[in-house]
């Protein structure tokens, strides 16, 4: 492959990257809302005007509205451009170090997802388990299909869910309550399926 396909490819990825990490900023806002990730269109958090296409260009319009609504004029969270950037460059990473291959599918969808559950944990303090019931399940068929690893991913799977519920269980000997939230258990469960 010719560093002109690869530079082609990898300009492709950076706005796929920026794109997706927009549209990350929704799932972030809403897996935990309740709100539905398609409807209604995006609007402002502050005065619930709809954004108009144009307000949706990843950094661009944050940087052209100088990180304010176009409508009420309130400051914009700089979550919106750090987390589009940080796409970008993680699925950039992705294809340079990886190429054309299924472990750069594997590596953007791993870091889409705990992307997301990190800005939500520093948010909310809140993880949606769903998320990382989905990265298992990544986890799980990358490594039965691409590395022939099922019966690790299941075991790395069920290790982690164990140690994680065992210390958190600890918590009700010193304090009658759980020493971490049961999220942990499912993104340790997560983390074992994939590696």
């Amino acid at each position: 492959m010719g560093s002109l396909l690869e530079n082609y490819i990898l300009f492709w990825i950076c706005i796929i990257g920026l794109c997706l990490g927009s549209f990350f900023n929704v799932v972030i806002l809403r897996s935990l809302s309740g709100e539905s990730l398609v409807f209604p269109s995006s609007k402002c958090p502050k005065c619930g005007n709809k954004l108009k296409p144009w307000h949706n260009i990843p950094v661009l319009s944050y940087l052209f509205l100088q990180g304010k609504c176009a409508f009420c004029k309130e400051h914009i969270s700089f979550q919106y451009p750090i987390v589009e950037i940080t796409t970008m460059g993680l699925f950039a990473y992705s294809f340079i170090k990886f190429g054309i291959s299924w472990q750069t599918l594997f590596s953007i969808a791993f870091c889409s997802f705990i992307l997301i559950m990190t800005v939500t944990d520093i948010k909310e303090k809140i993880v949606d388990c769903n998320l990382a019931i989905a990265l298992a399940v990544i986890g799980i068929i990358y490594n039965w299909i691409c590395k022939d690893a099922l019966l690790d991913s299941i075991l790395g799977l069920l290790i982690a869910v164990l140690i994680i519920e065992s210390i958190a269980r600890l918590g009700f000997l010193v304090s009658k309550n759980r020493a971490m939230g049961e999220a942990d258990s499912y993104v340790a469960g997560a983390l074992g399926a994939c590696f």
